[in-house]
């Protein structure tokens, strides 16, 4: 019921992988544009 209600306000519901574009290697995410290998 809640996601139902979400996209009736017009939110859009996505994943992780694809707000971070799948990312391929471990890396640790410090924020926007702010992502290091983990070492």
């Amino acid at each position: 019921q809640v996601i139902d209600y979400l996209q009736e306000q017009g939110y859009r519901i996505t994943t992780v992988g694809d707000l971070l574009g799948h990312p391929t290697t471990v890396e640790n995410y410090y924020g926007r544009n702010d992502h290091r290998p983990v070492q």
